[in-house]
């Protein structure tokens, strides 16, 4: 008994070290292996705590939900499956996929960072370990590849591979994109919205400029027909239900052919357009976005069968 006791602080002793070590998918793995052995043998009881989530929480200083996240990682890999540059985020948003989708990949990305090797190689980089992909791109590329299965495309790595460079030239660094600046944007002209250049007179630089913009001029769109989702008949704007800062930004009334004939839609603001896709990973539905500059190539995402608002 006190030997298996004494296995089990050698044990918490390495887990605590994995844990705080980083955020490699490696580690995490190796944690995870552990972390579901000592759950199904219950040997947390060795130490007297009556629970798993007992034991992670005096021990390690983790909830059990996080420990979970470690068994699951565990249980979803295996360790030659993904690159020693895998998070444990990547890890944790590719095991919800389907086993096909999160192998192809992981199989992307390892040859993606081969390539990228082998590139930074030839010119004369310093290679890093610094991960490749954000949290946003991996879920962008599940989100893409399920509507290509959808759609019954053939799911491979060559489409894996496009997928992420895809996700990827969207420039999800959603971090830049909220900071701070007391800096307006150029002067904006119009010669169809004089009025508004009055209210608004300097071109967005963000999204919040963007909800302005399109707040102030609302009056003017409310004038300004037009067709909506492929519908053959006019609409126009009627009027806005509510804006938030939450994913959707704003709900709008459309009118139809009829006064009473009102369309519910929701809208989302972004500064590019591309921004839009770090939401794909969302249960809600957007069915328009309203944006300063529309940098989304459609072509590329006719590619998965993937219909953009």
């Amino acid at each position: 008994m006190k030997e298996n006791a004494e296995i089990l602080n050698k044990k918490t002793i390495e887990l605590n070290r994995l844990i705080n070590s980083n955020d490699s998918g490696k580690n995490a793995w190796r944690a995870g292996a552990t972390l579901s052995q000592i759950k199904e043998t219950k040997e947390f009881k060795l130490f007297n705590y009556d629970s798993f989530g007992e034991y992670t929480e005096q021990k390690l200083n983790i909830s059990e939900s996080r420990a979970n996240g470690y068994v699951t990682i565990y249980k979803s890999f295996s360790d030659e499956s993904f690159s020693d540059n895998i998070l444990v985020t990547h890890l944790l948003t590719l095991a919800k996929a389907d086993q096909n989708i999160r192998e192809v990949i992981l199989e992307g990305i390892k040859k993606i960072n081969i390539e990228k090797t082998v590139k930074d190689n030839t010119i004369g980089k310093v290679i890093t370990n610094k991960p490749f992909h954000t949290n946003d791109i991996i879920s962008t590329t599940i989100e893409l590849l399920k509507s290509a299965k959808s759609n019954k495309l053939e799911i491979n790595t060559g489409l894996a591979i496009d997928a992420l460079q895809l996700a990827k030239e969207q420039n999800f660094d959603r971090g830049t994109s909220y900071k701070v600046s007391n800096k307006h944007g150029k002067p904006f002209l119009s010669i169809y919205f004089e009025n508004v250049c009055k209210v608004f007179p300097y071109k967005p630089t963000c999204e919040m400029d963007v909800v302005g913009l399109f707040c102030t001029m609302f009056i003017y769109l409310m004038d300004i027909p037009f067709r909506y989702s492929g519908q053959t008949q006019l609409v126009s704007f009627d009027h806005i239900v509510y804006l938030r800062a939450a994913f959707q930004d704003a709900q709008v009334k459309l009118n139809g052919k009829k006064k009473d004939d009102l369309m519910t839609i929701d809208i989302e603001f972004e500064f590019k357009s591309s921004s839009y896709f770090s939401h794909l990973n969302s249960e809600k539905t957007c069915h328009m976005i309203v944006c300063w500059e529309n940098n989304i190539d459609k072509l590329e995402y006719d590619k998965f069968k993937y219909k953009i608002p």
